[in-house]
């Protein structure tokens, strides 16, 4: 006897009770393993669905005047403390810039 395909056994379930052992058992893992992949694909489409691909904004960076203004200090004790501030970035010979979100972070932690 020709064992069926997983297709035709699809289409004729019947088949199932003449199959021997061996057959079975080599029919039922390639389901399981078709079942998994096809469970996976519907997963990631239904992930993909959800969630639109975003597009990071830029970080909104500060020169230090701005910075400065921000944290109510003046420019020169940024400059003269930037190594205590980890947000001044160095961009340059003589240029730095501050990442907005750090500052706000910054000043709220002195707040609190």
């Amino acid at each position: 006897m020709a064992v069926p395909t997983v297709d035709e056994l699809a289409s004729a379930p019947e088949l199932a009770a003449i199959l021997p052992a061996g057959a079975t058992a080599a029919l039922l893992g390639r389901c399981r393993v078709a079942s998994a992949a096809l469970e996976a694909r519907l997963l990631t489409l239904a992930v993909e669905e959800r969630a639109p691909e975003v597009t990071p904004e830029p970080e909104k960076m500060l020169t230090i005047e701005e910075a400065a203004a921000v944290l109510h200090k003046k420019p020169q004790y940024l400059y003269r403390n930037k190594s205590r501030f980890g947000f001044i970035k160095k961009i340059g010979p003589r240029s730095y810039l501050c990442n907005a979100a750090s500052v706000q972070r910054w000043l709220e932690a002195r707040k609190a």
